[in-house]
């Protein structure tokens, strides 16, 4: 990698459509002692330590080397290598590399529909600006593919770094909720109640029964469950059950009823309106099983 690139992109309306476009996309080494942020970047994207500025985008920074400061209004961060920030648009802000270190910093800056709809989830509106996620070879082949694909601007190549952002993303939210259970009994306890769940999906499951099987009790294992997984461990087993059913209407020539109680369904009217709940019709339209 260079000790400088950058580029700005423009969208068409097929781009925009796609619900995640790119504008720019960079890399820099700044080591101690230069002056920060660097002056070749266009007016909307410069900015001064004093004024600090405001996006009309969302942008991601990941620093590899070095450390420095963040600031928005609402708060300071210390940020040190292997961290990501995350500015959104609207929102004031200013960061610059410790003068006695520097950093290296990659960055994306992007937009679209379907990235407004990914901010408003609660993890990115309850968790601030900066992660911690160390030195992170996922996200790290994330950001130079990006930079490798806008070099070229071959066709397509903005639905293609629309792919890699979101894998930037998953990975952030991966990283932060794995770090809760990283190293404690506490996670392998839960992997194996969801290899039990999983063993147990043509049955009903009594979960404080289940709860108490790893000897804590049944509130506090469905919070940690939650927390792990996503789900409370009766959804979670709920949901694999009629997924199950669904893979049986596609697969096998077994009556409704008899997928219904073979997976431990009180009842093929239960089923058939939980069915339906989950995937908008029920389980005789299942449509692979007309195809």
């Amino acid at each position: 990698m260079n000790e400088l690139y950058f580029k700005y992109l423009a969208a068409n309306t097929t781009d925009i459509d796609w619900g995640i476009f790119l504008n720019v996309a960079g890399f820099s080494q700044n080591p101690p002692n230069t002056p920060y942020p660097l002056a070749q970047h266009p007016s909307g994207y410069h900015f001064s330590w004093e004024k600090g500025r405001i996006l009309d985008e969302y942008q991601i920074s990941y620093i590899t080397k070095g450390k420095g400061i963040l600031e928005t209004k609402e708060q300071s961060y210390s940020i040190l290598s292997g961290t990501i920030f995350i500015i959104q648009p609207g929102q004031w802000h200013r960061y610059k590399p410790d003068p006695n270190t520097g950093w290296d910093e990659y960055y994306i800056g992007f937009n679209g529909s379907y990235a407004t709809q990914i901010f408003r989830h609660p993890f990115f509106k309850n968790s601030g600006n900066s992660f911690r996620i160390g030195h992170n070879i996922t996200v790290l082949n994330g950001f130079n593919d990006i930079i490798e694909k806008v070099k070229g601007e071959h066709p397509g190549y903005q639905q293609q770094t629309a792919g890699r952002i979101m894998n930037i993303l998953g990975e952030i939210i991966a990283v932060v909720k794995n770090h809760e259970f990283e190293g404690k009994a506490i996670k392998k306890l839960i992997q194996e109640a969801q290899f039990e769940i999983r063993e147990r999906l043509d049955q009903s499951l009594n979960l404080e029964v289940f709860a108490q099987k790893y000897q804590m009790s049944y509130s506090y294992f469905r919070r940690l469950f939650k927390t792990y997984t996503g789900l409370a461990p009766a959804q979670y087993h709920l949901q694999l059950r009629l997924q199950r059913a669904r893979d049986l209407i596609c697969s096998t020539d077994k009556s409704i009823k008899e997928i219904a109680f073979g997976l431990g369904f009180e009842s093929q009217f239960h089923f058939s309106k939980i069915y339906k709940k989950k995937f908008g019709f029920p389980p005789n339209r299942t449509p692979q099983k007309f195809n």
